[in-house]
């Protein structure tokens, strides 16, 4: 059994080395596509998908995404003017990578879930109504 998994265990180490150098190269990209971005914008964007010469950009919503279409001639033609074979960027709305991407604000903590009855839910709803009729 452990002749068998000696050639994977070879290749698994070269995987590994490959892997790591792309995500190093990946994070150079994004750090250049924000240099090439208007500040306002660099929170705005991931840098998604990358096949070749064609990467997209992820944003939150699709008004950002309208919006950020706008600026791409710009944007492309200063990445052309730092790398040798510039990409085509694409805009892609991808509300769920961004709903994974919370950032609490400062100072800012989560509080736990709390279940509450029928009879519980029903009386701060209650509450809830009569303190908005009276303000």
């Amino acid at each position: 059994m452990k002749k068998t998994l000696a050639p994977v265990r070879n290749q698994l180490k070269s995987l590994l080395r490959q892997l790591d150098m792309d995500t190093t190269q990946s994070r150079d990209y994004q750090n250049l596509l924000y240099a090439c971005l208007p500040a306002s914008w660099r929170s705005r964007v991931l840098l998604g998908k990358q096949e070749g010469l064609q990467w997209q950009l992820w944003v939150a919503n699709g008004s950002d995404g309208y919006q950020l279409r706008f600026l791409l001639s710009e944007v492309e033609a200063m990445l052309a003017q730092k790398l040798p074979h510039p990409p085509k960027l694409s805009v892609v709305a991808r509300p769920d990578v961004w709903a994974q991407q919370r950032v609490l604000p400062d100072g800012g903590h989560l509080y736990p879930r709390r279940y509450y009855s029928e009879a519980e839910a029903e009386a701060v709803i209650t509450a809830f109504i009569e303190g908005q009729l009276r303000g």
